[in-house]
């Protein structure tokens, strides 16, 4: 008399998981455990993305389980390996008042000649900040707008 039982568990959608059970005298065509296919047997079969170890079996390839031939397997659909986490964008370094007088926005310290401009002044209270194309610069203010205005002419 074969006897060969399954038990329906439904684990997190959207897996379904069966249990089966067998002992050596439920016979497929094979003549081993019905879960399991005669030629699996071999020592170091690659099941997914492991290897079983001597004397074990691929139960179940797309969860990677080995069992011994006799053992009871858990028949579950595994959706393979997760997505690793994408790494996340390395943050920018922030946007510093460069340049001898202040006068340079930039990420970095950059340096240039000291002599002063009459519109350098304009700078010194203006906000350096990454401007929406992802380079450093000043904000466009109306009061930054106007002092370069006014210095325009005294710095030619």
């Amino acid at each position: 008399m074969n006897r060969f039982s399954c038990l329906l568990v439904l684990v997190a959608i959207p897996s379904v998981a069966f249990a089966c059970t067998g002992g050596h005298d439920d016979k497929s065509a094979t003549g081993t455990n019905p879960i399991v296919a005669e030629d699996s047997v071999e020592d170091g079969e690659a099941c997914g993305a492991v290897t079983c170890g001597a004397g074990q079996v691929c139960c179940n390839a797309s969860c990677g389980i080995c069992t011994g031939p006799d053992e009871s397997c858990i028949m579950l659909a595994c959706d393979g390996e997760p997505e690793p986490k994408p790494k996340p964008e390395p943050k920018p370094e922030p946007c510093i008042k460069t340049g001898c007088s202040g006068h340079v926005c930039a990420d970095q310290d950059i340096a240039t000649t000291c002599e002063w401009q009459p519109h350098y002044a304009c700078y010194q209270n203006a906000i350096c900040e990454r401007q929406a194309d992802g380079e450093c610069g000043f904000r466009a203010t109306k009061e930054l707008e106007e002092c370069l205005a006014e210095n325009a002419s005294s710095s030619k």
